[in-house]
């Protein structure tokens, strides 16, 4: 019985799979063998587009203590009712901007090379959905953080907002990865029950 080894490289090992030769290859190894002919430049945008939604998580929280860091904003707030009304409510809106196109930029980007990649479940596993739930858990974290820490835990209408946002991204990718983890799991067992049928 003919056999053929195949690399499957990650970021820390390597790993060896001994498949059968046949005229059609299984789904699972023809995911393999397209891992090396995706372009490096689709590995790199994948990588920016993550860390760019990243970016925009950790911007966010930064808009809820800007303004409140000021002095002399403070004294003046806080010398009638409207004051204080308008010092809770107004946050930094270039901040507010910049974090706001961060996140657009990386789930455009995202989305760009889920629609291109997506009959690959390995390589979006690892490269997109796997980088994005990490970094959206770390966003959502960071939220929390701020507002319980620079913000004494007070909840205004941005950071309810904001901590919705973040909570909506880190749910997404957490179910988007759930679901290709298992239609992968699905495929390589495909695979196995396809390797392990006797050559003819």
């Amino acid at each position: 019985m003919f056999q053929t080894r195949l690399f499957h490289r990650s970021s820390s090992t390597r790993t060896h799979l001994y498949i059968n030769t046949s005229p059609e290859n299984t789904r699972y190894v023809n995911m393999l063998l397209q891992l090396d002919q995706i372009p490096q430049s689709h590995n790199i945008f994948a990588f920016l587009s993550t860390y760019i939604l990243l970016a925009g998580y950790l911007v966010f929280p930064g808009t809820f203590t800007t303004i409140r860091n000021s002095s002399a904003v403070q004294g003046v707030a806080g010398k009638s009712h409207s004051g204080k009304t308008v010092f809770r409510a107004v946050q930094h809106v270039s901040l507010l901007v910049i974090a706001a196109v961060c996140c657009f930029v990386g789930v455009v980007g995202i989305c760009w090379l889920w629609w291109t990649h997506r009959d690959n479940f390995i390589w979006l596993k690892q490269k997109i959905f796997l980088p994005a739930l990490s970094n959206s858990v770390t966003g959502l974290v960071t939220t929390l953080i701020n507002i319980y820490t620079a913000r004494n835990g007070s909840w205004s209408v941005t950071a309810v907002v904001i901590t919705t946002i973040t909570s909506f991204f880190a749910v997404a990718t957490l179910s988007f990865f759930s679901y290709y983890y298992w239609l992968l799991d699905g495929v390589q067992k495909e695979h196995e029950e396809h390797a392990a049928k006797p050559s003819k």
